[in-house]
């Protein structure tokens, strides 16, 4: 068990993170848990392309765009404006919200709402009352789950 924690704390973690806060009433200590939001939004499912005629949307790296509510970033050639559209409805490859837009680019996904989890390794005060803390990322499947302690056999050789 302590091997394929070994294992998986090489396979998974890949990032630290180290701030800068001041003391609350939730202290925290080293082996506990903190999220971490640096304001940085990410999207999952993205696919880019051209808008058609009647909203129509032409990705030629997917055969066909999954019905849904996405988030749209389009590029106007005409002045080289990027604009936002968000909660665009898209059915049967169709975002009838974007007609009129005909030949503009567009970067579409889903925004992620998965949060950065991370363990915090040390915990340190200053001489100005300061606390430090460091922390390493401790990536969680889609259920919360820790990927560092998934010990299913299906995930390791043994030989």
């Amino acid at each position: 068990m302590f091997g394929k924690m070994l294992v998986n704390q090489r396979r998974y973690i890949r990032r630290g993170v180290e701030f800068k806060t001041f003391p609350s009433s939730n202290p925290i200590e080293p082996g506990a848990f903190i999220y971490v939001d640096i304001g940085l939004n990410s999207w999952d499912r993205t696919s880019s392309g051209v808008i058609g005629a009647g909203g129509a949307l032409n990705s030629p790296l997917q055969d066909s765009i999954s019905n849904g509510t996405y988030n749209f970033l389009i590029y106007s050639g005409d002045n080289s404006a990027v604009t936002a559209q968000n909660s665009v409805t898209v059915s049967s490859g169709v975002a009838s919200s974007l007609s009129g837009r005909d030949g503009q680019l567009y970067v579409m996904g889903i925004v992620s709402s998965a949060k950065r989890v991370f363990r915090v390794t040390e915990v340190e005060m200053d001489e100005d009352g300061e606390v430090t803390v460091r922390a390493i990322e401790y990536p969680c499947d889609d259920e919360q789950r820790a990927r560092v302690a998934d010990f299913r056999p299906t995930l390791f050789k043994v030989s």
